[in-house]
């Protein structure tokens, strides 16, 4: 989903005149947040694609942090190696139900012997 879609449902759930009150900022300041182009066209961005872009020019995730601490929680990073495990952890898996299957047949072909 994109930032202004983000904005649009938020302000929609929490209305947009009572958060432009709490903010100090004019309705019609909110609303250009929610515009496509993040309301590039007059001259400013959303705050959610000013975060991203601060964040992907610096490589610095520390305004994330803050915003994440901020709410109560924090990020949790996929580590690039967990990625590479999948496949042959799926292997594994594979192997270890290929045993599992096989034994059961053989109790199985057992049982019908005796």
């Amino acid at each position: 989903m994109k930032a202004n879609e983000v904005l649009r449902k938020f302000f929609k759930k929490h209305g947009t005149k009572q958060l432009a009150q709490t903010l100090g900022l004019s309705e019609p300041f909110l609303y250009k947040w929610c515009q496509p182009d993040g309301g590039k066209a007059s001259g400013g961005w959303n705050p959610l694609e000013r975060v991203a872009a601060l964040t992907a020019a610096t490589g610095d995730g520390a305004l994330l942090d803050h915003l994440c601490e901020q709410a109560g929680g924090r990020i949790v990073h996929n580590p690039p190696a967990v990625l590479a495990l999948l496949p042959s952890s799926r292997r594994q898996h594979q192997v270890a139900r290929d045993k599992s299957a096989g034994r059961i047949r053989c109790r199985w072909w057992r049982s019908l012997e005796h």
